[in-house]
């Protein structure tokens, strides 16, 4: 779960964080963003990027963010718009 976004990092929520120093990559739809923990707590984490996000990608990430039940609604209709045209086409 993305629960903070920044131009140099992320704070996520996993059900297993990995140990601080540990060499990443998230994958966000067609992004991948490559980079180092920084931080661990509990379930949170501090994911530092190695480079900076350009600022088109850190908004759209940030808008799911702070609209996360909207973000979730679109997906599942663009699911259910994908399975039906591959039934009908």
């Amino acid at each position: 779960l993305l629960d903070d976004i920044s131009a140099t990092g992320a704070r996520l929520r996993l059900e297993r964080p990995p140990a601080i120093d540990t060499i990443a990559m998230l994958r966000f739809h067609d992004l991948q963003l490559y980079g180092t923990v920084v931080w661990s707590q509990g379930l949170d984490c501090g994911f530092r990027f190695d480079r900076p996000l350009d600022p088109e990608d850190m908004r759209g990430m940030l808008w799911i963010v702070q609209n996360r039940e909207a973000y979730e609604r679109i997906c599942r209709d663009s699911h259910a718009q994908e399975w039906s045209r591959g039934i009908w086409e």
